[in-house]
């Protein structure tokens, strides 16, 4: 009876554990379709209301993954950083939680890096630089989700099955 307790949670845990890595990749993926609107706000913002970059942050509310960057590069603005430390340590902040890779990290660091240091057609440019990069990150995150998700999720669970045949 014991055994047979310690097959099932042993299953649970192995079946949680290919979920929580498959589900990793569903976190990049809304992360950088989130990052993406964000973009798409601050184009627009700096194209028709020609507010300054703080006043654009300060206005934004999401309640998306971007939200906890935005609430972090706030706080680092308040703090007197510069824009581009205060971007880069909120993405510092927030890159472990949404499993970026480094690619994705140098993409968004890069449009924070030219935020606010530019005239308004400079900033529009950079938006649309940003825009460019991000849907190619996009389309190759929401490529590995549709591919790599399922086979870790299977090979984690054959792995545990395999191993549960063995001892029994």
């Amino acid at each position: 009876m014991q055994k047979l307790f310690g097959v099932g949670f042993f299953l649970i845990a192995v079946i949680v554990i290919g979920y929580k890595i498959a589900y990793s990749f569903t976190l990049r993926c809304n992360f950088l379709r989130s990052y993406l609107k964000f973009i798409k706000y601050i184009e627009n913002e700096t194209k028709y209301t020609r507010n300054i970059l703080y006043e654009l942050i300060k206005n934004h509310i999401c309640q998306d993954e971007m939200s906890g960057l935005v609430q972090v590069f706030k706080h680092n603005l308040e703090e007197g950083y510069s824009v581009e430390k205060a971007w880069r340590l909120a993405v510092n902040c927030i890159k472990d939680r949404y499993f970026l890779n480094s690619e994705d990290c140098r993409v968004i660091y890069n449009f924070g890096y030219n935020l606010g240091k530019t005239d308004l057609p400079g900033q529009i440019s950079n938006c649309e630089q940003a825009l460019d990069l991000a849907n190619r990150q996009f389309a190759e995150a929401n490529e590995e989700k549709n591919t790599k998700s399922r086979l870790y999720f299977i090979l984690i669970l054959f792995l545990g099955l395999s191993f549960l045949l063995l001892i029994l």
